[in-house]
């Protein structure tokens, strides 16, 4: 047999690119710490790069300017050693004047002098070098006038250790030039002495400039240097002029030295930090022999690079907060895939194994299975299925299915068909009764399942299952009958129960307990009749009685609930189950619409068990005392609700018999749905239950043409007809439907003087026509009877007959009885039970107006 089974579809991941990916995400890593190394130092560099400029820039300025300032002294003394040639002997005056005015007129002098050529000073601006003074032996004397034998234009520029100045007088530079006479021969020597803090003027104004222009700068210092090394201009003027970077071999003074301006990185001699120095020369302005000054502007590396820094630091943990994550994800993915590719290895070899266990599945399983294609055409079946539809495999492969198991004498298929839903939407379908047709031409029933096959987000084929249920079709329509049959079995149980429970409730009703009543009433007025010694014998037999009666009342009451033929059976059997429960320890709170609600007597039943049912398992499983009963008319239905606040329970699953064969939720909806009834549960565990029911109401009128027998009419009408009228004070209307508990009652009432028993009734309807036709005085009203109850007739005789007053009588020793009588208009509610005297003495009150003489029963 041929067969088809499912591709498995092979895992494509590739080993090595599992193992190379460790290798690629260290070397991005490292890429990426590489570049940034790479960007700081370059960035670094250039910042470098630009600072130093920027620095010899500033240098070269300040040598320049330093240039022109000491230019413009040699040409100041040029001027005066000509203006001196003429008058400096002739008018001392002149020469004191003129040397007052130029010192006056240019702060950069720090004194001026002229001396004549034996050495002695004609004139001074300094108090330490007055007039007449010798400075002959002065080295700028002699190489002044040395100089002025050897060329016509002599002058000289010292440096500051080179002359002598005044105590506490800053550091100078020295100018001094040759005075010739008119025969050009040496006529003495004009000297200068421009102060050192106004060359240093020259770099504080220069200074701001370049950091302006270059904001990067700071923290920078300068250095004006002479010659010998000694630096006479220092930006640190503690150390100012103490130290000789000549021999402390300073790089940048050295470079200085050897070329033209530049910078260099190198380590500060004081501070021992590196520092970034920009370095420039003076020109000396044509002046071969004069002294030149070097300019150093320097500036911390760190003040230049540690903001660069601080940022890049910024950017690489912005970076590690972003890459670190990402590589995480990239060694956990590495590490999922690693899984991932030995599970699917494995999981390869479980398909492997699997496929071969797939066919030999699918030829033994008792399922039949076959799949089709897009186009219906059968692309694989196993042989059970084969076997269902009596053909071979060969004969269903490549054909189409539904053309075999649907053909052309069938009705045409419609969207129930799960063939044709199949093939037509794509749709799935699950257990899905079904009919086909075998090979022979017969029947099968089948449950059919579809399971559509997608790849690449289309349809491509389609798995069918189906089993034949024929059989269990069978077993089901025979459980159905038997279900049936036994709810039928459970129905008339449950009315046989109840019958025969009313039967024995009416048996000691009408029997035991009336006899018992009778008994005690006849002993009780025996025994006032008699001497004391009889009347003690029978006090006890009374009191046995008594308790035989109550006994007698409470197994009434157990067996059946009072009902009362007509609008008041609901509101009894109501009272009755919430006393009942309440003696049990359940608190009940009614809530009633107060409309008319009548229920036929099966419907009554079922709403006394089934209320009592619910209360009672609120008492035995919501654990709470407290339970609220609503009854309301709802359309042609009386809606019964109990609802707790106890611990609720789970709405999973149905409700069954319970264990104990008890009346369940499950039994009370089998029992409401033969009457038309329904049932809604709703419980919240921790917040209660609720339970309604749904009772139909009475549609026609209860109300019946009077039944009674025709031996009792003949019997009221004897007794009416029969009496002889005597004008007596108290005339009795008896009402009881049980002749026993009648004739012990007239006995009784004839015997006391001043009564008369008027007549007898035996349902509410002959009451309430004998006393329209016979006016009585008092009416002796029985609860409980046939076609109309005495709540019933005594509302009809007081709105008919005011002034007729009503006893009620019942076995019952019940409130709610006794509220309900009253509300109907009777004057007393005594028990059956009670002492005849009182009866008696009852009678006598009402009869004479008060009518509330007696209203709780007497024992």
């Amino acid at each position: 047999m041929t067969s088809s089974a499912l591709p498995i579809l092979p895992m494509r991941i590739s080993r090595p690119l599992l193992f190379q990916l460790p290798l690629l995400i260290t070397a991005i890593a490292v890429v990426i710490v590489v570049t940034w190394l790479a960007a700081w130092q370059y960035v670094q560099q250039m910042l470098i790069r630009t600072a130093g400029e920027a620095l010899t820039l500033g240098a070269a300025e300040i040598a320049l300017k330093f240039d022109r300032v000491v230019s413009e002294r040699y040409g100041d003394l040029h001027a005066m050693a000509v203006v001196f040639s003429h008058s400096m002997k002739d008018d001392p005056t002149f020469v004191q004047r003129y040397l007052d005015t130029v010192q006056d007129t240019y702060e950069t002098y720090h004194w001026i002098a002229v001396a004549d050529r034996e050495g002695r000073l004609v004139e001074s601006t300094s108090t330490e070098w007055p007039r007449g003074k010798d400075v002959s032996g002065t080295r700028w004397f002699q190489e002044v006038r040395a100089r002025a034998a050897d060329r016509p234009d002599a002058t000289v520029l010292g440096g500051v250790d080179a002359f002598l100045t005044e105590k506490g007088a800053p550091d100078a530079i020295a100018i001094s030039r040759a005075i010739y006479d008119s025969r050009g021969a040496f006529a003495g020597v004009v000297t200068s002495r421009i102060a050192m803090p106004v060359l240093e003027a020259i770099a504080v104004e220069t200074l701001p400039g370049l950091v302006n222009k270059n904001s990067m700068l700071a923290d920078i210092e300068y250095q004006i240097i002479a010659e010998d090394g000694v630096a006479y201009v220092d930006s640190d003027l503690a150390h100012k002029g103490r130290s000789n970077l000549a021999t402390l071999k300073l790089p940048s003074w050295e470079l200085a030295r050897q070329g033209p301006a530049g910078y260099i990185e190198e380590v500060h001699l004081r501070r021992h930090i590196p520092v970034i120095t920009g370095y420039s020369r003076t020109r000396n302005w044509g002046q071969p022999d004069a002294s030149q000054w070097t300019v150093l502007v320097r500036m911390p590396t760190a003040s230049l690079v540690q903001p660069i820094q601080s940022f890049h630091l910024k950017v690489a943990a912005a970076g590690v907060a972003i890459v670190a994550p990402i590589f995480y994800l990239l060694i956990w993915m590495q590490t999922r895939l690693r899984e991932e590719w030995r599970f699917a290895q494995a999981e390869r070899l479980r398909a492997t194994a699997a496929q071969a266990q797939y066919h030999l599945l699918l030829q033994t399983t008792d399922q039949g299975i076959f799949g089709l294609d897009h186009r219906g055409r059968c692309t694989f079946i196993n042989r059970t299925a084969a076997e269902m539809l009596g053909y071979s495999p060969d004969e269903l492969l490549g054909r189409l299915f539904h053309d075999r198991v649907h053909d052309g004498a069938d009705a045409p298929c419609d969207g129930r068909c799960v063939l044709v839903r199949a093939l037509s939407n794509g749709s799935s379908t699950r257990l899905a009764e079904q009919v086909f047709r075998r090979k022979d031409g017969t029947l099968l029933e089948v449950e059919c399942s579809a399971f559509p096959l997608t790849e690449d987000s289309r349809t491509t084929d389609f798995v069918f299952t189906f089993m034949d249920i024929t059989e269990r079709k069978q077993r089901t329509q025979a459980l159905l009958q038997y279900q049936g049959r036994l709810q039928s079995l459970a129905t008339q149980l449950r009315k046989t129960d109840e019958l025969v429970r009313q039967r024995l409730a009416t048996e000691l009703h009408d029997n035991l307990a009336q006899t018992l009543a009778l008994c005690q009433m006849k002993l009780a007025v025996l025994s006032r009749a008699t001497a004391p010694s009889v009347a003690a014998g029978i006090a006890p037999v009374i009191g046995l009685l008594k308790e035989a009666l109550t006994v007698t009342r409470q197994l009434m009451s157990d067996l059946q609930p009072p009902t009362l033929g007509g609008d008041g059976d609901l509101a009894a059997a109501v009272q009755w189950v919430t006393a009942k429960l309440q003696r049990h320890g359940l608190t009940v709170h009614i809530v009633d619409d107060g409309r008319r609600k009548l229920l036929d007597a099966d419907v009554l039943r079922i709403a006394h068990q089934s209320l009592h049912e619910l209360l009672f398992n609120v008492l035995k499983h919501a654990q709470t005392t407290e339970a609220t009963v609503r009854l309301r008319r709802s359309g042609g239905y009386l809606a019964i609700q109990v609802k707790d606040c106890g611990i609720g329970f789970q709405m999973e699953g149905k409700q069954g018999p319970t264990q104990a064969g008890g009346f369940g939720l499950f039994s009370l909806r089998e029992q409401l749905r033969t009457i038309g009834g329904h049932i809604r549960i709703s419980s919240v565990p921790g917040r209660g239950s609720r339970v309604t029911i749904l009772l139909p109401l009475q549609t026609l009128s209860a109300a019946t043409a009077p039944t009674g027998h025709e031996d009792d009419h003949n019997t009221t009408a004897a007794m009416t007809g029969g009496v002889e009228v005597h004008p007596i004070r108290i005339r009795i209307l008896l009402v009881d439907d049980h002749q026993i508990m009648r004739q012990g009652l007239r006995s009784m009432l004839e015997s006391e003087p001043g009564f008369e028993i008027a007549a007898e009734a035996v349902d509410g309807e002959m009451a309430v026509e004998l006393a329209a036709s016979i006016r009585p005085d008092v009416v002796l009203m029985d609860i409980n009877m046939p076609k109309l109850n005495g709540m019933e007739a005594t509302r009809r005789i007081k709105h008919l007959f005011p002034d007729i007053a009503v006893i009620g009588l019942s076995m019952h020793e019940d409130p709610k009885l006794e509220q309900l009588m009253y509300e109907a208009g009777a004057s007393v509610y005594l028990s059956k039970g009670t002492a005849f005297n009182i009866v008696c003495d009852t009678i006598r009150r009402v009869r004479s107006g008060d009518h509330r003489a007696q209203n709780s029963p007497v024992s």
